[in-house]
Order: structure tokens, then C-alpha cells, then sequence
């Protein structure tokens, strides 16, 4: 088995480009959801309410958001076995 350590900077733009996905796939979906349920509310003359109600769909799809992008980043970490000094 090659175990190859990464090098820490290596890792820190990982890190970093891991967080900045994140975030957009959530701030993304929740603000689509917001727009689209706002949108739908307008055309039943309860805009506001639509907008609360498509935040909220919003907000479960980006955490299904989110574990889907997440998942191979857990399974490596699992195949790897665990980390020393923990």
C-alpha cells in the first residue's frame, strides 16, 4: 500500500477550495430557493410567504448540497484509516 502524504500547502488550497465550494452551493441554494419561491408566491398573491417557504426548501437542498460534495472527501479520509496524533 503507497501511502503518499500530501504537503501542507498542498492541502491548505484543498482545504480552501473545499470551504469556497461549500459555501457557494449553499448561499447559492438558498438564495435560489428564495427567488423561485418568491416568484411563485407573486403569482399566488403571497409573495412574502412563498419567499419564506422557498428559503426554507432552499436551505434543505443546500445541505443535500453540501453532504453530496463532501461525500468523497469522507470516504478517502475512511480508506486512508485513522490520522496519527489524534
Amino acid at each position: 500500500m503507497n501511502t503518499v502524504k500530501p504537503r501542507r500547502s498542498q492541502s491548505l488550497w484543498r482545504t480552501a477550495a473545499l470551504v469556497s465550494t461549500l459555501s457557494g452551493e449553499f448561499v447559492g441554494s438558498v438564495l435560489v430557493g428564495v427567488y423561485v419561491g418568491r416568484a411563485l408566491g407573486a403569482e399566488l398573491g403571497q409573495a412574502s410567504v412563498g419567499a419564506a417557504l422557498g428559503g426554507l426548501g432552499g436551505f434543505a437542498l443546500a445541505w443535500y448540497a453540501v453532504f453530496r460534495t463532501l461525500r468523497p472527501f469522507l470516504r478517502e479520509e475512511d480508506s486512508r484509516g485513522p490520522r496519527e496524533g489524534r
